[in-house]
């Protein structure tokens, strides 16, 4: 019980401050060169932690392109949130691209052939529901005109489909392999398709300004750390479980855009946090 609650904790706070941090970057920067340094600083963190622990520990050669694939849904999952965070609100974007949960949890249940336990799904459901009552602002919604778009919605909905599938691919790589080897060799792929992408989009290169390289470091640190939870975390308990509690992340990202963004913020959200967390104790019982 106790670890799986950990290692959602662990999971939901670090997600929760690496997304509110890209978003502050993204509006910053924009999301190619946000994607691009994000990639870098991503790769930078990770780098003592394998040559540390896991070299020369490597992955066989056939493998190598089930790696590029999933590198290549990673930077076009990335690129696509940075893109929502943009154009939206982070109070509203991030909790509908963590919907992914659902998702992977109906991939991994209909792939990976995983099952779960009935206090597992009930605790799924409350979960779900206070990620629903976090993501409907309805203050926002009745301000919208009937035909109005939500600003980066279209990209938000591609990143959840996006990290839906990349997902339950970790978990397919985590029962092939191991939790931290593959995922190296994966950041280290993504920084050329990044480079290529801001090239292509932006046709020249900029260093990041001196003022936001802490906040770059401190979103890498914090969204990479949580991955390598979530990755050390597959071997012990299902993704059908693990993806959609862990989904519940968004409720730290919110009240961090009320506090810092000065996004508005309702009661039914702070519900919502509260049923997020009800349902991971649920789970975990």
């Amino acid at each position: 019980m106790f670890e799986l609650i950990g290692a959602a904790a662990l999971i939901m706070a670090g997600w929760g401050i690496a997304d509110f941090l890209n978003g502050v970057l993204s509006k910053n920067s924009g999301p190619y060169y946000t994607n691009f340094w994000g990639s870098v600083f991503i790769f930078l963190i990770t780098l003592p932690v394998y040559l540390v622990f896991f070299y020369p520990k490597t992955i066989s050669p056939g493998y190598w392109p089930t790696i590029a694939a999933y590198s290549l849904l990673v930077v076009g999952s990335f690129w696509s949130f940075l893109k929502a965070l943009q154009a939206g609100k982070v109070s509203l974007i991030v909790p509908i691209c963590s919907a992914y949960g659902i998702l992977s949890m109906m991939l991994s249940m209909l792939f990976l052939r995983e099952t779960l336990q009935p206090n597992q799904i009930a605790g799924i459901i409350i979960s779900t529901a206070g990620l629903i009552l976090v993501t409907i602002n309805f203050a926002e919604i009745r301000r919208l005109k009937v035909n109005t778009e939500v600003a980066g919605l279209k990209y938000a909905i591609l990143t959840f489909i996006l990290w839906g599938i990349i997902f339950t691919f970790a978990a397919k790589i985590v029962k092939d392999t191991d939790w931290f080897t593959p995922f190296f060799f994966a950041s280290f792929i993504t920084i050329p398709v990044a480079f290529a992408l801001m090239l292509l989009k932006e046709r020249r290169i900029r260093l990041p300004d001196r003022h936001i390289l802490p906040t770059y470091l401190l979103a890498a640190i914090t969204g990479q750390g949580a991955f390598l939870v979530y990755a050390a975390s597959l071997g012990k308990f299902p993704s059908a479980l693990l993806a959609p509690i862990s989904a519940g992340y968004p409720a730290l990202t919110v009240i961090l855009a009320h506090y810092f963004l000065k996004e508005r913020i309702t009661m039914l959200q702070y519900f919502g946090t509260g049923l997020i967390i009800a349902g991971l104790i649920v789970a975990a019982a």
